[in-house]
């Protein structure tokens, strides 16, 4: 029995999961790799400025801390304006924050140029992308998906930090070598595009309202304080 034309018509055919997923994975291996590299910049930077190697900790530390401080603020902004427009922006700041560490002359903006990083990673990070293919992947194949997305950023630091110390090798330029890693991060920007989803369904009367920030941060600050309570009722049983 052959189905009708219209009723063909009238279900849109979706897009395969696996862009999505291979899009996710070449950012975090861009993003997370380009990151995980930053260590072999230390002692060329503080040759070069003048400045003590806790300079550069200092600003790595910060974007690192920025980077999870922002998560749960990007994963709203995922929300509000969907994923892609959310990656996208902040592969954008990610990108900015590199070019602006490889013409830094001075601490400042050295420490501005990784703020940038940390904030921009924070939107092109784990949380955006595994919301984004968690939502796009049918339940049984999630886990495999959210695995090959995963691989990505540890590929990251096992091909780009060694492609960056030797690139560091044979330029003896850190300035040279940010610059490159500032250019191949530009790619980011239209694969985040690949992380787009269909429009949602308008919600039916009587369905459960979605979870705000302000709802989420409380249920997390409860279960953190639940947590700690059950440790410590647990040591003090014990002792």
């Amino acid at each position: 029995m052959s189905v009708p034309a219209s009723a063909t018509a009238a279900k849109p055919q979706q897009r395969s999961f696996w862009i999505a997923v291979i899009c996710g994975a070449v950012i975090l291996t861009i993003g997370m790799g380009a990151r995980q590299s930053f260590g072999i910049f230390q002692k060329p930077i503080a040759a070069d400025l003048h400045v003590g190697r806790e300079l550069w900790s200092f600003a790595n530390a910060l974007a690192m801390l920025l980077m999870g401080a922002f998560s749960p603020f990007v994963g709203n902004f995922a929300d509000r304006f969907g994923t892609a427009r959310t990656v996208a922006a902040g592969s954008v700041l990610y990108v900015i924050g590199m070019f602006m560490i490889a013409i830094a002359t001075e601490g400042v903006v050295l420490t501005l140029g990784n703020v940038a990083c940390g904030i921009g990673m924070a939107a092109a990070g784990f949380g955006p992308i595994f919301g984004s293919i968690s939502r796009q992947t049918p339940p049984e194949k999630r886990s495999i998906a959210l695995g090959v997305t995963t691989a990505g950023g540890s590929f990251g630091q096992f091909a780009i930090v060694p492609f960056v110390s030797l690139l560091q090798y044979r330029l003896d330029s850190w300035h040279a070598t940010m610059f490159i890693l500032g250019v191949m991060s530009m790619v980011m920007v239209p694969l985040a595009f690949g992380l787009r989803e269909q429009r949602a369904a308008a919600p039916k009367p009587g369905a459960a309202i979605p979870q705000g920030t302000k709802g989420a941060l409380q249920e997390a600050f409860q279960t953190a304080a639940s947590g700690c309570s059950l440790s410590a009722s647990s040591y003090a049983a014990s002792t």
